[in-house]
């Protein structure tokens, strides 16, 4: 298992800076709008203080929002991250992998040309170096794993500028997708809370979702010296996030947790989660254009 790499707020900043003085790409306007927050700042949710947040502006009103949170009577932070895309201006691309290697250059490898941002897909089963994908796997209109026989969770559906969570029982749906993958839990269904319990495994975490005006969203919680969130904490998380934004969160499906969570942000150089060697199924791509 690889070392995290935690992203700071110096971190974030100088990543920013260093970008700032690169060629503007794809017509992209990033700016820093807010930084550290005073000690004295209301909770970010309860349980958790935000000490600093970076919102970077993008291209066609897209944004990356990073937050540094603090949880109450622990020393050790966790980065959480959320990337919006407008939903006429979003592209959507999932992009198989299937192979093992060191996170970050698994990355930086895969074919996405102008991506805003990159998260880990679906699940995997299988010993190191046997490792394959688990559950459907849709693309381009082609069915080239079908569904497992798991009772629980849910498909990621996307034709490449929308995104839809369906439940198990709209299984036929997602076999009817252009592109679609097999992942758990569904965080939020219909507005609702999807998480009846918690049960304080903390972990690293991604989901991918929508909100209510049919924006596309990423997450990630990312924690620092291998800690984390559990999926109850995770979908407070992301609500209190899309709050900041005035966002209300439709649907989103967490994908694969742990070692293999990672948030890419390749315009900014900026890698979240660990750096390790890791079997990644594939990548959740968002871009504008």
């Amino acid at each position: 298992m690889g070392r995290l790499q935690h992203c700071s707020l110096s971190a974030i900043f100088n990543a920013c800076r260093n970008y700032f003085v690169k060629p503007l790409g794809a017509g992209l306007i990033a700016l820093v709008l807010a930084a550290a927050a005073p000690a004295s700042r209301p909770p970010f949710m309860p349980g958790f203080a935000a000490v600093a947040h970076t919102a970077l502006a993008s291209a066609k009103k897209s944004r990356i929002d990073l937050w540094t949170l603090r949880r109450d009577g622990d020393s050790g932070g966790i980065t959480l991250g959320m990337v919006t895309t407008p939903r006429k201006a979003a592209r959507v691309r999932i992009v198989p992998v299937a192979r093992r290697d060191r996170a970050r250059g698994l990355y930086a490898s895969v074919p996405c040309p102008g991506a805003l941002a990159m998260i880990n897909g679906s699940f995997f089963e299988g010993n190191r170096k046997r490792e394959h994908i688990q559950g459907l796997l849709r693309l381009d209109g082609v069915t080239r794993q079908p569904p497992s026989a798991r009772t629980t969770g849910g498909f990621l559906a996307t034709d490449g500028r929308t995104v839809r969570v369906l439940g198990r029982d709209h299984a036929e749906e997602a076999l009817k997708a252009d592109n679609a993958i097999e992942s758990s839990p569904i965080l939020i269904e219909g507005g609702q809370n999807g998480m009846r319990r918690d049960d304080g495994v903390r972990a690293d975490r991604v989901a991918a979702g929508v909100t209510t005006d049919g924006d596309v969203v990423l997450f990630a919680a990312i924690g620092k010296d291998g800690g984390g969130v559990s999926l109850y904490e995770f979908e407070e998380l992301i609500r209190a996030g899309a709050a900041v934004q005035g966002k209300l969160l439709a649907d989103v499906i967490a994908m694969d947790g742990g070692p293999s969570a990672h948030l890419w942000l390749p315009r900014q150089d900026l890698f979240l989660g660990q750096t390790g060697s890791i079997f990644l199924t594939e990548a959740v791509c968002v871009g504008v254009g």
